[in-house]
C-alpha cells in the first residue's frame, strides 16, 4: 500500500540513537539500508540545503511534544530533486519523557510538478488578463463575501487593505444609480441567470473608472447556487473615447443647428441620400429616418429654382466642388434661401465614387445683407444731407492747429464774418480778435490742449471783414490725436442778436412793465446780496414797504387807466427822491419797497421815512384830476429787528399791517412793538389764501332745534380754520380779511361743495332730511354768476335744492335792492329758502321782511341774552316773533344758553332755537351722531367746566391781576414780539391761570413770557400753555406750566409765600 502511495514510515529511537525505516523510504531517497546503517544523521544529508533549518526546527518542535507536518525538498543519492511531505509524532514513556519519534514520508514530487505547471499556467493567464484588462471575482452568497483577483484590484484602482470582504464595502465605491444595476444583476444571477452589466467605480480624484462585469451562477456538488463567479474588464479607455465621440457628434449637430447647416451623402447605387438632423430641420420635416429617396427632395425646391438643381444620379458633377444657391418651400409653407456646397470624389479613371455635401439656411443672412445695403443707402443720404446742413448752417464748423491757424472751415463763415472759405484758410483766429479777446482765446487753447478730447466753451467778440464787431459763442474740442482730424475742432455761431434779446428778456424779468422799476423778482435777488454785505461789514439797512391807502377805490371810481397813471406818477416821484444810492422796487398793485442802507441810527432811518411820507402831501396831477392820496409805510431795520433776512422781511409786513390799522398816512417801525394779536392777524392775512389748497378749512354744524318738540330740523354750517400754528381760528378773525381781499368768494364756493358732499353722504346713510343754512357775504351774493354757481354745485352732487337755506345779513339788502330782490326770487324759484341773519343788529327795518319776501328771520343772540332782564330787548323780541308769525315768516332764536330762555321763547311761539344749550358747533362726525338720535336732549347750560389741573396749591386773586404776555418761540422758531395785556386769575409755584381774548394754540411747541407785578416786585416768568377753555364768546381761559431757572424760581416762591401770608392775615 505504501509503495502504491509512495509513502514510507520510520521510527527513531532517541535513547539508542537508531532509526528504522521501511523499504519505501529507501526508494524515495534512492539509497540502501547499508548506507544508512541506522544512522539518523545520514538522512539529514539528503535534505535540500535551503530546507535544513526547516527540518531541524520541526525536530525541535517534536521533542517538545508537538506533532508537525512539513513539505520539503530532498536531493536523492542519484542527485534528483524531490518534494516530500514529512509527518512527525513523538512517543513518551511513563514519565512523559520522549523516547521515540515516529513519522511518515510521502513523495509528492509528481503533485508539486503539476502544481508548479498550474502556477505557471495561472501566471500566464494572469498576464493575459492583465494585458486584456480582465480581473476575476468570486462571490460567496452564503457568507456574503467577495474574493477578487489582484488584477481586479488594479482595474478598480483600489487598495484591498482598505476594504472588507463584504459586498457592501465594495458598493460604496459605486455611484447610487449604478448600485441598483449591480444589485439587479446579482439578484438575477442568484436566480440562475448569467449577466453582463457596465458600471462606474468612483476614484479619489473625482473621476470614474468604467468596467464591464460578467457573472454566472456558482454551483455546489448538489447543483445548488451558492454564489457567483465572473470577470471584471476595464473599458474606461473605450468608454471615454465613446463619450468624446458622442460629445463631438453633439457639438457638430449643435454647430450645424446654430449655423443652420445640414449635411448629406448620396448613395449612387441605391439612389438614396443620407441626411443629418440639420437637414430635416432646415426642410421643416419633423418625423423622419435618415434615408431619403433622392428624387423626393425636388418637391421641396421652389419651382422657379428647379433649373438650378441637377439630378446627380443622371448627370453627376464633373468638378470636385460645386456651389449652388436656390430656394426651398418648407413643410410649413415658409420659403427659405439655401446655400449648397457639393464635394465629388473620383477614382483614378475619373469615375464618380461618392457625392456628399452641406446645405445652409442663409435666409437671415440674405435679409441682413439687404438691410445692410439699405443702411448704406440711408447713411449715404444722411451724409449728403449732413454736408448740405453744414454748408447751410448758421453754425460755422472748422479745424484749427494748436497755434490757432485755421485748417478747415465750413462755408457758413462767409455769412458770419464776410470772408470766403478760401480767404480765411491758413489765417490765425487771433487776427479776428482785439485786446482782451486775444488773451481769452489763447487761454481757451491752452486749456483744451491739456488733455485729449478736452472740451471748452466761451464767448468772444470778433471783428468781421467789414470792421463790425459781433459776439460769437465758441466751442473747442481737442481731436489732435484723431487721425482723421489732427487738430482742434471749432464750432461757433453769431449770438449778437440773442445777447441783445437776452438782455431785453432779463430786463423784462427784473422790471415792472408799468413803472419800469425793478420788480419783486429783482428785489428777492438783490436783498440777499444787500443782507450778506451788511452782515459781513457789520452795517445796517432798512426795508420800507409803502402801500397807497384806499387805492382800490380810485380804481373803482375813476377806472384802471387812471389808477395805472397814478402808479406811474408815484414811481417817478419816489425814484427822483431815492436817487442811485438806495433801492426802489414795485412790489405789486399799489405797493412799493424801498431799501435804505448804511444809515447811522434809527433816527436817521425815521427822518428818511418821514421825508418819503411828506412826498404825498402834494396832490398828484393825473389827466384832469388832482388826486390827494396818503400812504402807509412799514419799516424793519437790520439788525435791530432780527438777525435773519427772512425775519426782517416778515417784520416789515407786520409793521405795514400796524401802520394800516393805526391810521391812514402813517408809518410804523417794527421795533419789537408788534403784539401777539397783531402778529396773529398778520399770519392769518398771509396764510389765508393758501388755506383751501392746504386743506385747512373745516365745516362745523350747529343744530337748529324745533323749540316745541326738541327735534333737529336743520343746522347752520359754520366754517372753521385749523391753522397749522394757531389751531382753530375763529371766523371773526379771518372772515373780515377774506371779505376785504375778495377771498370770501372762493371760501364760500368751497364750503358749498363740502356741505353738498356731506349732505349726500347723510342721505346715503339713511339719516333724516334736514335743512342746512350757509352764510353768504355781499360779495358772493351779488356775483353775476351767483345763482348759476349754486345750481351747478347741486347738479354735481345730484341733490335737489330744497334742503338749502341761504343766510344773508341786513347790510346786503340796502346795497343793491334790485339785484338782491331778483336773486332772492331766483333762489326761491329753485326751492331754496332765504334767511335774514343777525336781525336787529344792523339796519333793521321790519319793512324789509315783506319787501324782500324773506323766508326766515334769525334773531341775534344779543337780544336773546338779555330778553329776560332787559325790557327793550323783551319788547323787540316779542314784536319780531309776532310780526313774523303774522307774515308767515319762520323765526330762529340764536344764542340760547339757558332753559329759562328756551321756555321764554317757547311761550312766544318762536319756531326754532340755536345755541349752546342744545350744542355748540361740532365737527361733521359728531353732528352725524346727533342726527341719528330720535330725540334731541337739551344739555346743561354750563357749557364749560374748570378742572383742577395743578399739583401746587393755587392762590386766587380777589381782583383779576393785570399782566402782560408775549410769545418767545413757536415750534422752535424765535419770535420778536411786543407784549399783550392779560388778566391773571390765580397763580401757584407751578403755573398760573390767565384770561385773554387771543386764542393761543396749546397743541404745539409754544413758549410764552409773562410779566406781572406782585407787591411792587416785577416778576418775569416763562411757561407753556397746557389747557384752554372758552370762558365766553371770544374770551379764553388758559392754564400755564412754568419753565423756571433757579433765580426765577426763588423770586417767584418768595412772592407767592408773601401772598399766602397776606391772604391768611386777611382771613383772620
Amino acid at each position: 500500500m505504501q509503495d502504491i502511495l509512495s509513502v514510507g514510515s520510520w521510527t527513531y529511537d532517541i535513547l539508542n540513537n537508531e532509526i528504522l525505516c521501511t523499504e519505501e523510504i529507501y526508494k524515495i531517497f534512492e539509497t540502501t539500508p547499508e548506507y544508512i546503517d541506522g544512522n539518523f544523521e545520514r538522512f539529514l544529508d539528503f535534505v535540500h540545503p535551503q530546507d535544513k533549518i526547516l527540518v531541524t526546527k520541526s525536530y525541535e518542535e517534536a521533542l517538545k511534544g508537538k506533532e508537525n507536518n512539513i513539505e520539503l525538498r530532498i536531493i536523492t543519492a542519484e542527485g534528483r530533486e524531490k518534494y516530500v511531505n514529512k509527518k512527525i509524532k513523538v512517543l513518551l514513556n511513563d514519565n512523559k519523557f520522549p523516547v521515540k519519534i515516529i513519522g511518515t514520508i510521502e513523495d509528492i514530487t509528481s503533485r508539486k510538478t503539476v502544481e508548479k505547471s498550474s502556477m505557471e499556467l495561472g501566471k500566464e493567464l494572469r498576464d493575459a488578463q492583465k494585458i486584456a484588462g480582465i480581473g476575476r471575482f468570486k462571490y460567496d452568497a452564503i457568507k456574503d463575501e467577495i474574493f477578487i483577483s489582484e488584477e481586479a484590484y488594479k482595474i478598480c484602482n483600489i487598495d484591498p487593505l482598505n476594504l472588507e470582504r463584504y459586498l457592501e464595502s465594495y458598493f460604496k465605491m459605486i455611484p447610487p444609480e449604478d448600485r441598483s444595476i449591480l444589485n439587479n444583476a446579482k439578484k438575477y444571477c442568484l436566480e440562475g441567470k448569467n449577466f453582463k452589466v457596465k458600471i462606474r467605480i468612483l476614484q479619489e480624484e473625482g473621476t470614474s473608472q468604467y468596467i464591464i462585469v460578467k457573472g454566472e451562477p456558482l454551483l455546489d456538488k448538489d447543483n445548488n447556487i451558492v454564489g457567483i463567479i465572473g470577470i471584471i474588464q476595464d473599458v474606461t479607455e473605450n468608454e471615454l473615447l465613446k463619450i468624446d465621440l458622442e460629445k463631438k457628434n453633439r457639438d457638430l449637430i449643435r454647430a450645424q443647428h446654430i449655423s443652420k447647416i445640414g449635411s448629406w451623402e448620396l448613395d449612387l447605387n441605391k439612389g438614396v441620400q443620407y441626411w443629418s438632423d440639420g437637414m430635416f430641420k432646415i426642410y421643416g420635416i419633423k418625423e423622419y429616418n435618415h434615408e431619403v429617396v433622392y428624387e423626393d427632395i425636388f418637391k421641396f425646391v421652389h419651382p422657379e429654382d428647379l433649373f438650378k438643381i441637377d439630378n446627380y444620379l443622371i448627370n453627376p458633377p464633373k468638378e470636385k466642388y460645386t456651389v449652388t444657391e436656390y430656394r426651398i418651400i418648407r413643410t410649413d409653407g415658409n420659403i427659405r434661401d439655401i446655400y449648397c456646397l457639393t464635394e465629388t470624389t473620383f477614382d483614378n479613371n475619373g469615375k464618380v465614387i461618392s457625392i456628399c455635401g452641406t446645405i445652409q439656411d442663409v435666409t437671415e443672412m440674405k435679409e441682413m445683407a439687404k438691410k445692410i445695403e439699405e443702411e448704406k443707402r440711408i447713411i449715404e443720404i444722411q451724409k449728403r444731407r449732413f454736408e448740405f446742413l453744414i454748408q447751410n448752417s448758421n453754425d460755422c464748423f472748422g479745424i484749427i492747429s494748436p497755434e490757432g491757424t485755421i485748417l478747415y472751415s465750413s462755408s457758413a463763415v462767409e455769412r458770419i464774418l464776410g470772408y470766403t472759405v478760401k480767404e480765411i484758410r491758413n489765417k490765425n483766429m487771433l487776427d479776428f480778435l482785439e485786446g482782451e479777446e486775444k488773451s481769452k482765446f489763447s487761454e481757451m487753447i491752452k486749456i483744451v490742449l491739456k488733455t485729449s478730447k478736452a472740451h471748452i466753451q466761451g464767448e468772444l467778440i470778433v471783428k468781421t471783414k467789414y470792421d463790425k464787431k459781433i459776439c460769437i459763442e465758441i466751442e473747442l474740442d481737442n481731436y489732435i490725436k484723431e487721425p482723421a482730424i489732427e487738430g482742434i475742432v471749432m464750432n461757433w455761431r453769431d449770438i449778437t442778436k440773442e445777447k441783445a434779446m437776452y438782455k431785453e428778456i432779463e430786463y423784462i424779468a427784473n422790471h415792472d412793465s408799468l413803472t419800469k422799476l425793478p420788480n419783486m423778482y429783482c428785489y428777492l435777488k438783490q436783498i440777499k446780496n444787500i443782507y450778506e454785505e451788511a452782515k459781513k461789514n457789520n452795517i445796517s439797512f432798512a426795508i420800507m414797504m409803502l402801500d397807497i391807502d384806499r387805492f382800490k377805490y380810485i380804481n373803482n371810481a375813476l377806472g384802471y387807466e387812471i389808477g395805472d397813471k397814478l402808479i406811474i406818477e408815484v414811481a417817478k416821484k419816489l425814484k427822483s427822491f431815492i436817487g442811485k444810492k438806495d433801492f426802489l422796487y414795485r412790489s405789486n398793485g399799489d405797493k412799493f419797497i424801498i431799501v435804505v442802507t448804511n444809515l447811522k441810527s434809527i433816527e436817521e432811518y425815521e427822518n428818511k421815512v418821514k421825508a418819503i411820507a411828506e412826498l404825498f402831501h402834494i396832490p398828484f396831477k393825473v389827466d384832469n384830476y388832482d388826486l390827494n392820496i396818503t400812504v402807509s409805510i412799514g419799516v424793519s431795520v437790520f439788525p435791530d429787528d432780527g438777525e435773519s433776512l427772512e425775519l426782517i422781511k416778515i417784520q416789515v409786513d407786520n409793521a405795514l399791517l400796524r401802520a394800516k390799522y393805526k391810521a391812514m398816512n402813517s408809518y410804523e417801525f417794527y421795533s419789537n412793538k408788534m403784539n401777539i394779536q397783531n402778529y396773529k392777524q398778520f399770519m392769518i392775512r398771509n396764510d389765508l389764501p393758501k388755506a383751501i389748497e392746504k386743506c385747512e378749512f373745516r365745516v362745523y354744524y350747529q343744530p337748529e332745534v324745533d323749540i316745541k318738540t326738541n327735534k333737529i330740523i336743520g343746522a347752520e354750517a359754520l366754517i372753521r380754520w385749523k391753522h397749522p400754528t394757531w389751531g382753530l381760528v375763529s371766523p371773526g378773525e379771518f372772515v373780515p380779511i377774506a371779505e376785504e381781499t375778495g377771498f370770501i368768494i372762493n371760501m364760500t364756493n368751497w364750503m358749498l361743495k363740502e356741505i353738498c358732499k356731506t349732505y349726500k353722504s347723510w342721505l346715503d346713510k339713511g339719516l333724516p332730511n334736514i335743512k342746512i343754512s350757509i352764510n353768504y357775504s355781499s360779495l358772493s351774493f351779488l356775483e353775476s354768476n351767483f345763482i348759476e354757481n349754486i345750481r351747478s354745485v347741486l347738479e354735481e352732487f345730484k341733490l335737489t335744492p330744497e334742503f338749502l337755506i341761504i343766510e344773508i345779513t341786513e347790510g346786503i339788502l340796502i346795497k343793491n335792492k334790485e339785484t338782491v330782490m331778483n336773486n332772492i326770487k331766483k333762489l326761491q324759484a329753485l326751492g331754496i329758502e332765504v334767511a335774514l341773519d343777525d336781525f336787529g343788529t344792523g339796519y333793521s327795518s321790519l319793512q324789509y321782511l315783506s319787501l324782500f319776501n324773506i323766508d326766515i328771520v334769525k334773531i341775534d343772540r344779543a337780544f336773546i341774552k338779555d330778553a329776560l332782564v332787559n325790557k327793550a330787548n323783551d319788547i323787540l323780541t316779542r314784536h319780531v316773533i309776532e310780526i313774523s308769525n303774522e307774515l308767515g315768516i319762520k323765526t330762529v332764536a340764536e344764542g340760547i344758553e339757558t332753559r329759562e330762555q328756551l321756555e321764554y321763547l317757547r311761550k312766544l311761539g318762536c319756531y326754532l332755537g340755536q345755541g349752546y344749550l342744545f350744542s355748540r358747533p361740532v365737527p361733521v362726525d359728531e353732528f352725524e351722531k346727533m342726527l341719528s338720535m330720535k330725540e334731541f336732549k337739551v344739555t346743561n347750560n354750563k357749557y364749560y367746566e374748570i378742572k383742577e389741573r395743578r399739583s401746587f396749591n393755587r392762590i386766587n386773586f380777589d381782583e383779576l391781576l393785570e399782566g402782560q404776555m408775549t410769545i418767545l418761540s413757536i415750534n422752535g422758531s424765535k419770535m420778536v414780539l411786543g407784549y399783550t395785556k392779560i388778566l391773571i386769575k390765580n397763580i401757584s409755584k407751578g403755573g398760573l391761570c390767565f384770561i385773554s381774548n387771543i386764542r393761543i394754540p396749546i397743541n404745539i411747541d409754544i413758549v410764552l413770557r409773562f410779566k406781572a407785578t406782585i407787591f411792587e416786585e416785577e416778576i418775569e416768568i416763562n411757561g407753556i400753555p397746557i389747557w384752554r377753555d372758552e370762558a365766553e364768546e371770544n374770551l379764553y381761559e388758559f392754564g400755564v406750566k412754568f419753565i423756571l431757572n433757579s433765580d426765577e424760581a426763588n423770586l417767584l416762591y418768595e412772592a407767592i409765600e408773601e401772598l399766602e401770608k397776606r391772604k391768611s392775615l386777611k382771613v383772620e
